[in-house]
């Protein structure tokens, strides 16, 4: 029979679980959030790496366009609903292995493991194909060495997602206006 202090730290254990994932876990997508996905990542790669099996990572990031026009349009929770099936989207067509992330409001990052330019154009493909229809979107992608800093290649890939949406034609509003578009980056 379990004694009342047994009991209180079982559910100061799970109460604490329940907390972390909160933390790291984006409310509406349930995804990984931005604290939580270098976590992830260095948790999962650090074993890869002990084991020798750790070749290459590719970055892609998912940026929707049009997301201020579906809150104008539909409200919020119009908006909200093409998130939530842009993450379903992503969870659909990844491995188990990889880290999938709503980054900000209309951006996600899908971390794919052992992946080289190949396999991401291939996901890539099927994430098209997977979309709701009239979902616009930027998706930049690019694979790096294992041992390069996570944060520093972060940074590199949205900067030049947010680099490319800006280029983007734009309407009189300054909102972004066009098909999707998949660049390799630099």
């Amino acid at each position: 029979m379990e004694n009342k202090d047994d009991r209180r730290k079982s559910l100061a254990k799970d109460t604490y679980k329940m907390m972390l994932s909160l933390a790291n876990t984006d409310s509406l997508t349930k995804m990984l959030n931005q604290r939580g996905l270098p976590k992830q990542f260095a948790a999962i790669t650090n074993n890869l790496k002990r084991e020798g099996v750790f070749n290459e990572y590719t970055i892609v990031a998912f940026d929707l366009i049009g997301l201020k026009q579906l809150n104008e349009q539909f409200g919020h929770d119009g908006a909200d609903k093409v998130l939530v099936s842009a993450a379903n989207s992503l969870k659909y067509v990844t491995r188990e292995s990889d880290l999938g992330c709503r980054w900000s409001g209309d951006e996600f990052l899908l971390v794919m493991l052992n992946t080289n330019d190949i396999g991401a154009k291939r996901v890539i493909d099927e994430i098209n194909n997977n979309l709701p229809e009239k979902v616009r979107y930027c998706i930049g992608y690019k694979t790096f060495d294992p041992y390069s800093s996570f944060e520093e290649n972060l940074i590199e890939v949205t900067s030049q997602i947010e680099d490319i949406k800006r280029k983007r034609p734009q309407d009189e509003k300054g909102r972004v206006t066009g098909d999707g578009v998949v660049v390799q980056l630099s």
